[in-house]
This record gives C-alpha cells, structure tokens and sequence, in this order.
C-alpha cells in the first residue's frame, strides 16, 4: 500500500477546511432567504470565471512555487480549494435546476452553503496568488 505523499495530504486538508466552513456556515445561511434559480445559475457563472482566473494564475505560478521546500503541500491545497470549487459550480448548477423544478427540502442549505464557501475561498486562492511572487522570484535570488 503506497503512502500518502505531502500533495495528497494538502489536497485532503483543503477539502476538509472546505466542509468544516460549510457545516459552520449552514446555520447563517439557514437565515437568509433561499436564493433563486436564477441567483445560482449566475452564482456558477462566477464560479466558472474564478475557474479560469485560477489555471491562469497556477501555471504561471507552479514555475515559481516548485523551488518551495512546502512546494508538494502547498500545490496540493491549492488543488483541493480549486476542486472544491469547481463542485461548488457543479453543485450551483444542480440547486437550480432542483429549484426551478419547483422543489425544496434541507440538503438545499447544505448546498447553497458548500457553494457559497468553496466559491469564496476558490476567490480568496485567485486574489492571493499574485501576492505570492513576491516569495518566489523567478530568477531564483533571495526574495529579501
């Protein structure tokens, strides 16, 4: 039986932090309205754009980050915060769809939570990678 290596062990982190946040968050999203089917198919949109925002940004930054002594670790949350995401856009869609059909029961709040946290991380991942050139250069010199 093959070990589990320090990318797996990143990925696995991630979607756990992912379902973590969810189950915390399902009570404040019990709060607030159900969202349309409309509102989630536009939600997924978003999601899909933050998709492509973060294979952009990872190409260009797995060069730099490979030099890293955390680098398998690092890659592989990142991996699992971006595959989070991209079953939060799975899971949008599918909400939507359930909603327009006129249905409703309460895995809808789980749903709509997952969505709604992996979506927000998956941002923060975008939003943050560009700050981190500054840790890796390109010419492999000291960054300070």
């Amino acid at each position: 039986m093959r070990k589990i290596g320090e990318r797996e062990k990143g990925v696995l982190e991630a979607l756990l932090v992912l379902v973590t946040c969810t189950a915390a968050s399902a009570l404040a999203i019990r709060l607030a309205p159900y969202p349309s089917a409309d509102l989630l198919k536009d939600i997924a949109s978003l999601g899909t754009g933050l998709l492509l925002a973060y294979v952009i940004e990872i190409s260009w930054l797995t060069a730099r980050m490979s030099r890293a002594p955390d680098y398998e670790r690092r890659l592989g949350a990142f991996v699992g915060i971006a595959a989070g995401g991209l079953l939060g856009v799975v899971i949008a869609l599918l909400l939507a769809a359930h909603r327009a059909a006129g249905h409703s029961n309460p895995l809808d709040t789980i749903g709509v939570s997952f969505v709604a946290v992996s979506l927000a991380f998956l941002g923060g991942i975008v939003i943050i990678q560009p700050l981190l050139v500054h840790e890796w250069p390109e010419d492999g010199s000291d960054s300070s």
